[in-house]
């Protein structure tokens, strides 16, 4: 009993004095996704025969691939849980004629800036999914 009580009195002043060392959140080296991080991946590799160029990036790094372009595309269709016809015209996708392709550049600026701000040391990111969770509005 009497030793229960010294080990909660010398912690309680250890603590109470400021003699702890202060806690800090640890970190966790980023893996990398599947789904490509804009925070992340800046450059893409190589262009191959055969891949279209992206044209009208201004959201996206301008070095991406058009496989890197796509696959961002894809989390953005499967996170707002809609087909690409939503922001783009078909057959013409640097096309800026609907209003819901400037909204998700507005978006993709957002989510870039709070990883940023916030979330620069953290292994998980804001996306789209964050808040839209498969709905076309924001829940």
């Amino acid at each position: 009993m009497n030793r229960v009580l010294l080990s909660t009195t010398v912690l309680s002043a250890f603590f109470l004095t400021g003699c702890a060392p202060e806690y800090t959140t640890p970190k966790v080296p980023y893996v990398a996704q599947a789904i490509p991080n804009v925070q992340e991946v800046e450059t893409g590799p190589a262009r191959t025969p055969g891949q279209f160029d992206p044209t009208n990036l201004q959201a996206l790094p301008k070095t991406w691939s058009s496989d890197q372009v796509t696959d961002y595309m894809g989390m953005i269709a499967s996170s707002l849980g809609v087909k690409c016809d939503h922001c783009h015209v078909g057959g013409e996708p640097e096309s800026d004629a609907k209003p819901m392709k400037l909204a998700a550049r507005k978006m993709i600026t957002m989510t870039r800036g709070l990883d940023k701000l916030y979330m620069n040391d953290l292994a998980s990111k804001v996306t789209c999914n964050t808040c839209h969770k498969g709905k076309p509005t924001p829940q």
